[in-house]
């Protein structure tokens, strides 16, 4: 990323360095192939010099009579006579050399621009993946997707302006160095247009990045707005609301229109000035020339050809830094979500590291767990112990902190103070990622892929085999409605399973759960929005699976009260009570909820 920082920040010739410097020997070369293309077309354009002469414009003294005696020495030296037929043979073959190094150029500038753009959407995805949970909270989904979809794509049309920065750059700087030979004078004459009409379209480019800025604002809503209709749909129909919703993004449209509009007038403007300004100083050009300088005819045709090039580029040069800036808050925002994200990235699983087996207790001392630094603590000062091959239940109200609880267990989240341990080793570092590895969990609002049912489950174990996919299904339940689709394990289940009913998806994510075998089944409200067929089914396969690994529930009440060998009560994030339902777990209503 040292290339995308260089982009978002800094003059122009750093950013196009940094760039270019992100691929090692694949930039050099392309600086190489511009460098040719640029000696070779200018080469092409000094032939012009003998060539006029030779048709009789223009004299032989002066910078061109010493540029084509240089030209004829060159040709003697290989035995040849310098003669119309050889000039126009060699010019042919010098643009058509140019014209390959510009196609390898371009090949290369977009194999490296492309490049580029996978490393970002990489990084992106990566960091996202990697990052905390407690990092993502209070994050639109919608704002992340923009960011990965909308932003990147401004990055590639940026990167692209940048490549283009760099070639114009060199070949101007080739054309300016073939001008000073012809003629000084008229040389410093054009660059000095060139530099006032440079500084007068400076205004036009902050422009463009307060527009990119309001602009990129406008994008951002309209995809949240996408986002939310589509999320919504069903509750948008249900209140009879298409009219507000289609209202609504509407609004946002029209003024993404509006901002798209103010580009395109600066862009124009700048056209505008640029090519007003190029007429202009041509024509200056043209009478100094004539009327002043006295420059011979072939020089000043040479010269007239070379600017004819030269200033287009000039503008070029100006349209792409402008759009640079215009993207420049798209750069930024990718870079500001990276540094947050990357801050507290999770250490990832090293290799050769075994499953970790639960074998005594998971246990927690004290712990305090907050979403954010300025809101109340989620829950505070919690004291438990689960005992390893028991079944511990945890209820409590809606907004007592169960949730949180459950990802303290599952390793998704870290507490703010004091510790969970598992068998007395602290759960940081790479144990999270081994003990999560080993944690079978069902949330409430289990989600499937839009896939089939055997995509669906093989994401949680790639390895299983079909035997073992149907081992999984029967001991949750769910190999008797599996079994009746036509295409069986093949059956795609729609978008969020749409395919199937509330107590279905939650038995598919059970199966899904028990396939990497588990040493702790964590169960989140994963009965609380089935039917009680539903719910007498999934409890049926918890107590078939007593004892073969630990198992906590976590509901709004408690309707496995005689299930459970301990069940504990959590209010306002804290522990109130707990009941005991074997001897070992201690004495039922014991109020002491520090472990034993």
């Amino acid at each position: 990323m040292r290339v995308f920082r260089g982009l978002s920040r800094g003059a122009p010739e750093s950013q196009v360095g940094r760039f270019l410097a992100g691929d090692g020997y694949r930039a050099v070369l392309f600086l190489i192939l511009t460098v040719c293309a640029g000696f070779f077309q200018g080469a092409g354009l000094l032939l012009l010099i003998p060539l006029l002469q030779i048709i009789g414009i223009g004299q032989t003294g002066g910078a061109s009579g010493g540029i084509a005696h240089w030209i004829g020495r060159g040709f003697a030296s290989l035995g040849l006579q310098l003669n119309l037929p050889l000039i126009l043979l060699a010019f042919v073959l010098l643009m058509t050399v140019q014209a390959f190094f510009l196609f390898s150029q371009a090949t290369l500038g977009t194999s490296l621009v492309q490049s580029f753009l996978r490393s970002i959407r990489n990084e992106l995805f990566r960091s996202v993946a990697t990052a905390p949970l407690s990092r993502l909270t209070g994050r639109r989904a919608s704002d992340l997707l923009h960011l990965m979809t909308h932003d990147v794509t401004q990055v590639g049309i940026g990167s692209q302006r940048v490549m283009s920065l760099a070639r114009d750059s060199i070949i101007s700087l080739v054309f300016v160095a073939l001008s000073l030979v012809i003629s000084v004078p008229l040389c410093l004459l054009a660059l000095l247009c060139g530099g006032i009409l440079l500084v007068c379209l400076r205004p036009l480019n902050r422009t463009s990045e307060a527009t990119g800025m309001r602009l990129r604002d406008r994008m951002q809503r309209l995809t949240a707005d996408v986002d939310d209709l589509l999320s919504s749909m069903k509750l948008v129909k249900a209140f009879g609301r298409e009219a507000t919703a289609i209202e609504r993004f509407t609004v946002t449209t029209d003024g993404t229109l509006s901002e798209q509009l103010g580009f395109v007038e600066a862009r124009s403007w700048t056209q505008v000035f640029s090519q007003t300004g190029g007429a202009l100083t041509l024509a200056l050009f043209v009478f100094l020339a004539s009327e002043w300088l006295h420059i011979p005819a072939s020089e000043y045709l040479v010269m007239i050809l070379l600017f004819s090039r030269l200033l287009p580029r000039v503008s070029t040069l100006q349209e792409s830094w402008q759009f640079i800036r215009h993207i420049r808050p798209s750069l930024e925002a990718i870079e500001r979500t990276l540094q947050e994200l990357e801050a507290r990235r999770e250490v990832p699983l090293s290799t050769g590291s075994i499953p970790f087996q639960l074998r005594e207790k998971v246990e927690f001392r004290d712990v305090v767990f907050r979403y954010l630094p300025d809101v109340e603590p989620a829950v505070r000062e919690i004291n438990l112990r689960i005992p390893a091959g028991k079944i511990t239940a945890i209820v409590g109200p809606s907004g007592s902190g169960k949730t949180t609880l459950a990802d303290l267990i599952a390793g998704l989240a870290s507490p703010e103070a004091g510790v969970v341990t598992v068998d007395d080793r602290p759960l940081d570092g790479d144990l999270v990622m081994r003990w999560r590895r080993c944690v079978g969990y069902v949330p409430q609002e289990s989600f499937l892929f839009h896939d089939t049912i055997r995509a669906n489950l093989l994401w949680a174990r790639p390895g299983a085999d079909q035997e073992e996919l149907w081992e999984a299904l029967r001991m949750a339940h769910a190999d008797q409605f599996v079994a009746r689709f036509p295409q069986g394990l093949d059956t795609i289940v729609r978008d969020r399973g749409g395919r199937l009913s509330g107590g279905e998806r939650q038995r598919i994510a059970l199966a899904r759960a028990l396939l990497i075998r588990p040493t702790l089944l964590l169960l989140d409200e994963a009965t609380s929005e089935v039917d009680p067929r539903s719910q007498e089914e999934i409890l049926s396969t918890v107590r078939g699976l007593r004892g073969r690994m630990t198992i906590v529930i976590i509901a709004h009440h408690a309707p496995i009260e005689g299930l459970a060998d301990q069940l504990l009560v959590l209010d306002q994030g804290r522990l109130g009570s707990r009941r005991c339902g074997s001897p070992e777990l201690g004495t039922a209503g014991t109020p002491s909820l520090r472990p034993q």
